[in-house]
């Protein structure tokens, strides 16, 4: 006689992923994170049972019930988050713009700043590495013929409780200065 059963569950590939990264994180393999939930759910629920139900139907309906609820729980909140909108902010020999920017790993903007002098391009990249601090680089060159020479790369550090900045130049006329302020949350 078997010591222990086996009990099919289908999973969509994005579940399974999802499961597979929370069991992960917990350092525990799918099979143990199942196993704790039911375990649980049934120390919870099983005193107030009646003696006569089948243990093994209840438990199957049980496990699926509690699956189905926290993976549809887990899976909603995922699908209803959005990554953080941050406020970048320039000022480049000139007057300050500002536009938003998403902290998505590897999200990428361009833009021109045109000036009479020789344009300004202004490129991001945003890095954001799993357990490490999001960060944007920004890059500055201006446009001199066929040439786009190299201003400034500075990195900032996306901070949710206070404005990130840089600012460097010999004067007024000739200073850059960057910040990188958290946005509000937009009501929907």
């Amino acid at each position: 006689m078997k010591k222990t059963e086996k009990i099919e569950i289908r999973f969509s590939h994005v579940e399974k992923t999802a499961l597979s990264k929370l069991a992960e994180q917990e350092g525990r393999t799918v099979s143990e994170l199942v196993r704790s939930l039911v375990k649980r759910y049934m120390e919870l629920n099983i005193a107030s049972l009646p003696r006569k139900i089948r243990w093994g139907r209840l438990a199957a309906i049980a496990i699926g019930g509690l699956l189905i609820g926290h993976l549809g729980t887990y899976f909603y909140m995922q699908s209803k988050e959005s990554p953080a909108t941050y406020q970048l902010s320039m000022r480049v020999f000139g007057p300050y713009i500002s536009f938003p920017i998403t902290v998505k790993d590897r999200a990428q903007s361009e833009f021109i700043i045109p000036r009479e002098a020789g344009d300004i391009i202004v490129k991001t990249l945003v890095n954001n590495p799993k357990g490490k601090l999001a960060t944007v680089e920004v890059s500055l060159c201006q446009i001199q013929g066929d040439l786009c020479n190299p201003i400034a790369s500075p990195v900032l550090g996306f901070n949710p409780n206070r404005a990130t900045s840089v600012k460097f130049g010999e004067d007024r006329d000739n200073e850059v200065e960057i910040e990188l302020r958290n946005s509000p949350k937009q009501k929907p």
